[in-house]
């Protein structure tokens, strides 16, 4: 599986036929990481980075168990990582309920047809709300996907 985060293939929900491209998702995530003085700095930093060493101790776990695992790009860590930063993405045993790590879960499962470990996850994703599309990002009284 590919996921081309420029392309036309979308991770988010639509309303009324509306919905925020992944690439402009990135864009504002990469905005207020970039800068320092933004009020939204150092919450979103803290999550971005607690999400980005989640998603290696993961991929550590995994080659662990899974004969002839390749870690992944650097970049699909971090676009994970951004995922995690902005929707929600809660995994426990069992359980995987995020987009992000559903689809990377299937994917393993697919490359190594089996079942690759869940709990392996050592600690909850953080997801900043300001960034969810239900937000106001810049408070202007419109939701992120209403603008």
């Amino acid at each position: 599986m590919t996921i081309d985060t420029i392309g036309t293939f979308n991770l988010n929900k639509e309303l009324n036929g509306y919905y925020i491209p992944d690439m402009v998702e990135f864009y504002l995530l990469e905005m207020v990481l970039e800068d320092y003085n933004h009020p939204l700095h150092d919450d979103v930093s803290y999550a971005y980075q607690n999400n980005l060493a989640i998603w290696m101790d993961y991929n550590n776990a995994v080659a662990e168990v899974l004969p002839g695992f390749v870690y992944p790009p650097s970049g699909v860590v971090h676009a994970l990582a951004a995922y995690s930063t902005i929707h929600p993405c809660t995994v426990s045993p069992g359980d995987i309920s995020g987009i992000a790590a559903t689809l990377y879960w299937l994917h393993l499962y697919r490359l190594y047809e089996t079942m690759p470990p869940m709990s392996a996850f050592a600690a909850p994703f953080m997801a900043v709300p300001e960034l969810f599309e239900t937000a106001d990002l810049d408070e202007d009284t419109f939701s992120n996907l209403e603008e």
